[in-house]
């Protein structure tokens, strides 16, 4: 009797054209020890696409040589629709140079035919599932620190704007001021606004350069 741990089995989609090596691999998942498995067995890259699009499924174990589909490419129209899943390789094919190809544009494993056993098999899927779910994770994780980094860059700069556009006025009537338009001033009246004006002009200088610190954080 297996030793599973407790929890929900994983659903294992097998991409398989070969009755003997399917029942074979669906045999070594039923003897794992430590992980249920539940594993859905196709025999076609077609039938695997309208798998993934209709059913639940953690990962695929995906042969490369299929009646309709042989070699890398079974591999990459696989990839490029369902991404988010896990995808190991389980062949024939003892290739290295594909081996590396295949890995290189996603894949989490590739597994030679006849070099497989129940202990290999169950460890291969385990990992490959838990390193796919810490990927998913850290991309997430990613995406929401740039979306905040996004968010945080167009604040600044709205802010600069807003603050910008109200300081700049008050610098312009104070200017003014000091030309007399609205009047001769005393000289503790013109020291004041003078005061003004240089306050007004530094932080100007703090506000534009936060506004091109922004601009530049958001690629403009």
């Amino acid at each position: 009797m297996s030793e599973t741990v407790p929890g929900r089995s994983r659903e294992i989609l097998l991409v398989e054209d070969n009755p003997g090596d399917a029942r074979l691999i669906r045999e070594y998942l039923a003897e794992a020890k430590y992980s249920a498995f539940h594993c859905t067995w196709v025999q076609t890259l077609a039938e695997a696409l309208e798998a993934v699009s209709t059913s639940r499924c953690d990962i695929l174990l995906l042969d490369l040589t299929l009646p309709d589909s042989r070699g890398f490419r079974t591999f990459a129209e696989m990839r490029s629709r369902a991404s988010q899943l896990p995808i190991i390789v389980l062949t024939g094919l003892d290739n290295e140079d594909l081996a590396i190809k295949t890995l290189h544009e996603g894949a989490q494993d590739y597994l030679v035919k006849g070099r497989v056993d129940p202990d290999l098999l169950e460890r291969v899927v385990r990992y490959a599932i838990e390193r796919h779910k810490i990927q998913r994770e850290l991309e997430e994780a990613r995406d929401a620190a740039e979306a905040a980094n996004r968010a945080k860059s167009a604040f600044l700069a709205n802010m600069s704007h807003e603050l910008k556009t109200p300081l700049t006025a008050i610098l312009g009537s104070c200017e003014l001021l000091l030309y007399d338009v609205a009047g001769p001033l005393n000289d503790g009246q013109k020291n004041a606004l003078d005061a003004i004006q240089k306050s007004g002009q530094h932080l100007l200088s703090l506000i534009s350069d936060l506004l091109d610190l922004a601009k530049v954080e958001v690629g403009k």
